[in-house]
């Protein structure tokens, strides 16, 4: 395991504030650290980089929900019942599965940081979190999340991390090969959530959270403001699949809006599209202009290779999955050479088809449709289902929570809080 001292510092203010801190400030806490201390930065606090092979290294949030977890537990409180049955259930066969694949190997950060801590984390708001809490959860993760849009806008300019770039350089393969690329192409902005891909996903979270905010709303001046800093911070990050989900979800949300106006404005706005598309818009030039990185098409290439070459994986590869350590000896059976860009067809190889349904069934347990629709200004069950939509429609464009990170909690946070909210 690797510890280092500034780690041990982190581990005790964490220990020292849940003695002092009522578990409402201790949830707040573990989201400004999910959202400002990027998994990437870990080495920084435990000597050994995120992404060391041979390590149980995990993330700052993962530390939280350990000592939070422990807490709560020596406080004598009871967890939910009927959630921690599924979840322990869900937890046993993937681990099980992977003890059968990958033997004394089976602890690691993809484990550890992907699915045990953040199903722990996701019993404790099903158990603890109180539902009048959720406004204020939320208003504090869109102000952090705007705050990181502004850095991502200035990094576009710089054209470097702010706050990470030597140690990124020394420890990121991803940010040295972004960083080169600055000599003809611009920046793709990291800002405070490390990977552009992450990003990416938290600056839709934004989005979903201003159009849901009926206070925001109703100053219009303020709503646009915010909203072309998401748009230009999204555009920093220069992905393709944040853009994309931007535009699924704007067109979903005004089909969806009661009023005819919204309607007519979405099909007028198909049409203009079209005609546009039809007789001025070269995409080409567009897509070269955009995602220079990428115009020969061979990321997305990848993605069609995975999808039509999936029946040639042996049976027993699909059933139980090749480990976390050998996911590289599937993709060559497939004629991949790299990352399959798909973060379910990730989990799917790695975890196989039972762990894959395992995974699934430990999300779907928590979710409740009759979701609170409103509290206050806000739109509650429009602002979990819209992240929910995003976080997993990016999913199948990229790689985002199949590889080890941290965005695997706000997922099962989502989910939990769909549970918390639930209308009696």
């Amino acid at each position: 395991m690797a510890i280092g001292v500034l780690l041990i510092i982190v581990i005790g203010l964490l220990i020292l504030a849940n003695l002092i801190f009522p578990n409402k400030y201790m949830y707040f806490i573990l989201l400004c650290m999910l959202l400002v201390i990027p998994c990437e930065s870990q080495g920084i606090y435990s000597g050994v980089a995120y992404s060391a092979s041979g390590y149980i290294n995990i993330s700052c949030i993962g530390y939280g929900t350990i000592v939070l977890f422990i807490f709560y537990i020596l406080k004598m409180k009871k967890f939910n019942k009927k959630i921690t049955t599924g979840l322990v259930v869900c937890i046993t066969i993937i681990f099980a599965i992977r003890l059968l694949v990958d033997g004394q190997n089976v602890l690691s950060n993809k484990l550890l940081d992907n699915y045990i801590l953040p199903m722990a984390l996701a019993l404790l708001i099903v158990s603890d979190f109180k539902k009048e809490w959720f406004p204020e959860f939320l208003k504090i993760m869109y102000r952090v999340i705007l705050f990181g849009a502004v850095i991502a806008c200035i990094e576009y300019i710089t054209g470097k991390s702010i706050f990470f770039h030597e140690y990124y350089l020394q420890t990121c393969g991803w940010y040295n090969q972004i960083y080169a690329a600055t000599q003809w192409l611009p920046f793709r902005s990291t800002s405070l959530f490390g990977h552009p891909l992450v990003g990416g996903v938290y600056y839709l979270f934004g989005v979903v959270y201003l159009v849901n905010n009926e206070k925001i709303i109703k100053n219009k001046v303020l709503t646009i403001i915010q909203f072309v800093i998401l748009l230009a911070a999204i555009l920093s990050t220069n992905t393709r699949s944040t853009l994309i989900v931007l535009g699924i979800y704007l067109g979903l949300k005004l089909l969806l809006m009661k009023k005819r106006v919204s309607k007519i404005l979405l099909i007028g706005l198909v049409i203009a599209i079209i005609i546009y598309v039809k007789f001025f818009f070269n995409f080409d030039n567009l897509y070269e202009q955009l995602f220079a990185r990428d115009v020969t098409g061979s990321s997305y290439l990848v993605r069609v290779t995975a999808l039509l070459n999936i029946i040639h994986i042996p049976f027993k590869t699909i059933l139980l999955g090749n480990g976390y350590n050998s996911t590289q000896d599937v993709l060559k059976m497939i004629g991949i050479n790299g990352n399959v860009e798909i973060a379910y067809l990730i989990i799917l190889f790695e975890n196989g088809v039972i762990g894959f349904i395992a995974w699934i069934s430990s999300l779907i347990i928590m979710y409740r449709r009759n979701m609170l629709d409103e509290i206050g200004d806000l739109r509650i069950k429009s602002i979990i289902n819209g992240m929910i939509l995003c976080v997993l429609l990016c999913g199948f464009m990229s790689n985002l929570f199949g590889d080890p990170g941290t965005l695997n909690y706000i997922i099962y946070m989502l989910f939990a809080f769909s549970f918390v909210l639930r209308q009696n």
